[in-house]
């Protein structure tokens, strides 16, 4: 009898921390609304999330970078209304204050909105974009303000098949020593510089 108890015990004790140990690992993937959990956060959680006031991109190229980041995901990530609208704040967030005067929030997130609208009618996505290289980066000084060119080629896919867009970005040095995007236009292919 004396080893049936053991056995017993043993099973009991078993028991015991495989409901604990379930109990822990549902616990800590379980997000309260609003929240997501620390493994494999998305993409569209990171950007939402990024702290623009403490780590703004210090380059133009890191501005471009992380604004592709935004707009790949506009086209190709899953969100909620209200995830759409975070991140069109982040966006602005790059914006120079002269893009801004031209084109409101409001403005901006309406025109988003239609943007995404044809690009889901297309089934386009932007697959992936490609930056010129830092030492390509074309620096200007005019009206004792700094201003930075970076290129930036982006491939898309959709039913139309496959598609390159080559874009400029102009930047801005703002007041405060952040660069800022001020406008872009499609290039000509031959005119951009990619690593």
């Amino acid at each position: 009898m004396g080893s049936k108890m053991k056995k017993l015990a043993v099973f009991t004790i078993l028991a015991a921390l495989i409901v604990v140990y379930a109990f822990y690992i549902s616990s800590k993937n379980t997000s309260k609304p609003g929240e997501h959990p620390t493994e494999e956060v998305g993409e569209v959680y990171k950007l939402i999330n990024k702290d623009l006031e403490t780590s703004y991109p210090k380059t133009p190229r890191g501005v471009v970078k992380l604004y592709s980041r935004i707009i790949s995901c506009y086209y190709k990530e899953e969100y909620s209304e209200d995830e759409l609208k975070l991140l069109a704040v982040q966006t602005q967030k790059l914006m120079d204050d002269e893009l801004k005067e031209h084109n409101s929030f409001d403005e901006y997130y309406s025109n988003l909105k239609e943007d995404i609208e044809k690009y889901q009618k297309e089934k386009k996505v932007i697959s992936a974009y490609v930056i010129q290289s830092s030492v390509d980066v074309e620096y200007k000084t005019f009206q004792d303000e700094e201003y930075a060119f970076v290129d930036c080629t982006y491939f898309t896919n959709g039913k139309e098949g496959a598609a390159r867009v080559p874009e400029k970005y102009v930047l801005r040095k703002s007041s405060d020593g952040k660069w800022k995007i001020v406008y872009w236009e499609i290039i000509e292919e031959e005119d951009s510089d990619y690593e």
